[in-house]
């Protein structure tokens, strides 16, 4: 059986949720709920208090699990959230997808990177430290930068505008169906 580790980055608690630097979270709940369209199960969905994090398992054709974590540490210590679960169930470095905002991309691109560096991510450089590795394959998607001097660390935990907030249905769809693609029911 193939097992996948797929990571939605983000912050814990509902001031965070509607942020650019919680779109890897709200973008993976959307990816979940069109599971049941491709022939998937979601057999479980919980917080895990062992693993700092929520948890849903998913069962798809093909003999493949694919767990979703939602670590529940804040954005710079997400890593020892990842890196804990991924040893607990012997997932393969190769086979954990981490999704997350990225200011380096206009809003709406969306980017598969392999490996490489964080690009100033401190959610991506955590994990990446606590694997010792930049071998982390990553959708990275664009929420613009700043402008007019504000600081990045204010930009990413500010809410969509109206107009971003019509465009994330379709960042969600572009996101799907590159990890129906990545889990071979694309």
């Amino acid at each position: 059986m193939r097992h996948i580790l797929i990571v939605g980055l983000g912050n814990p608690g509902e001031q965070y949720e509607k942020t650019r630097h919680n779109l890897g979270v709200r973008v993976l709940r959307e990816w979940i709920l069109r599971t049941p369209d491709f022939g998937c199960v979601v057999t479980d969905w919980k917080k895990d208090g062992l693993m700092d994090g929520e948890v849903a398992i998913i069962r798809c054709e093909g003999d493949v699990r694919v767990d979703c974590l939602f670590p529940l540490s804040y954005m710079n210590e997400s890593g020892s959230v990842v890196a804990k679960y991924a040893l607990q169930h012997d997932i393969d470095l190769s086979d954990i997808i981490v999704l997350h905002d990225d200011i380096e991309f206009d809003f709406g691109d969306v980017q598969v990177r392999g490996a490489g560096s964080a690009a100033g991510h401190n959610g991506v450089r955590s994990i990446h430290a606590s694997f010792d590795s930049q071998d982390i394959k990553r959708i990275r998607m664009g929420v613009g930068r700043p402008v007019h001097d504000v600081l990045v660390d204010e930009y990413v935990l500010r809410a969509f505008s109206g107009e971003e907030e019509k465009l994330i249905p379709d960042m969600v769809s572009i996101v799907s169906d590159i990890l129906f693609d990545e889990i071979g029911l694309g």
